[in-house]
C-alpha cells in the first residue's frame, strides 16, 4: 500500500495535526469474540479481493470498522452477531463510501441485500459512526511526509509492517499512534540498525498515546 503525500505541510503543522488526531482514536478492543485464525483469513481475503485493490485507502478503515462492530456491539436479546463475512463486505463498502465518496465508486462492492442498510446502520452505530477516527495508515502517512531521509524503501517497509499489522488480533488491542510509532521504528531499524532512530520523528505519534 502506498503512502499519501501530504505536500506543502511543515513539521510544526503535521505535529499539531498530529497531536489533534489523538483524542480522536477510538478505543481499542480489549475482547473480540472472532478467533485469531478466521479474522486474519477475512482481512487477508479482503486485502487482495478485487474489490478492495482498487481502493487502498479503505482497507485500514474497513479492518478498523469490522474490529469496532465485534468489539463492542452489543446483542439484544435473541438477536445474533452479523455473519463475519457480511460485516467484512459491510465494511470495506462504508469505507470506500467514505474515503472515496460518491456512490459511484462503492457499487461495485454493494453486497446486494435488501438488509444492507440496516447492516450499516448496525455497524456504525457500534462505534457511534466515528468514521472520521485516525487509523494506523493516518499516522504512518504523516510520520512518512515530515520524514525528509524517507526514501523508496523506508515508505516500503513502514507500509508492509503496517499492512501486516492488520493480521494480529493483538494489534487491534492497541492505538493507532503506537502502532504507527512500532512500524516506523522498526522499519528504520531494519534498515539501519546500527543508528538510533531520529527520536524527533517518532515523538510525533507518541506524544499523548
Amino acid at each position: 500500500m502506498q503512502p499519501v503525500e501530504h505536500a506543502g505541510y511543515d513539521d510544526h503543522s503535521v505535529q499539531l495535526y498530529t497531536e489533534m488526531l489523538f483524542p480522536k482514536q477510538l478505543d481499542p478492543v480489549p475482547n473480540h469474540p472472532i478467533d485469531q485464525d478466521m479474522r486474519a483469513s477475512l482481512i487477508d481475503t479482503m486485502m487482495v479481493s478485487a474489490r478492495a485493490t482498487p481502493y487502498p485507502g479503505a482497507i485500514h478503515l474497513a479492518v478498523l470498522i469490522f474490529d469496532q462492530y465485534f468489539g463492542k456491539f452489543q446483542p439484544a436479546e435473541g438477536e445474533a452477531y452479523l455473519q463475519p463475512q457480511t460485516v467484512m463486505d459491510v465494511a470495506l463498502f462504508i469505507a470506500v463510501k467514505y474515503e472515496y465518496g460518491g456512490t459511484g465508486m462503492a457499487q461495485a462492492l454493494s453486497i446486494h441485500n435488501s438488509d444492507e442498510l440496516e447492516m450499516e446502520q448496525a455497524i456504525l452505530g457500534s462505534f457511534n459512526w466515528r468514521l472520521s477516527s485516525p487509523t494506523t495508515k493516518t499516522f504512518v502517512d504523516l510520520f512518512l511526509c515530515v520524514n525528509d531521509q524517507a526514501d523508496d524503501t523506508l515508505k516500503f517497509l513502514c507500509c508492509y509492517l503496517m499492512d501486516l499489522s492488520l493480521l494480529d488480533r493483538d494489534c487491534s488491542q492497541r492505538y493507532p499512534s503506537i502502532l504507527a510509532a512500532a512500524c516506523a521504528f522498526l522499519a528504520q531499524f531494519m534498515l539501519h540498525p546500527g543508528a538510533k532512530p531520529k527520536r524527533e520523528l517518532l515523538i510525533t505519534l507518541w506524544v499523548g498515546s
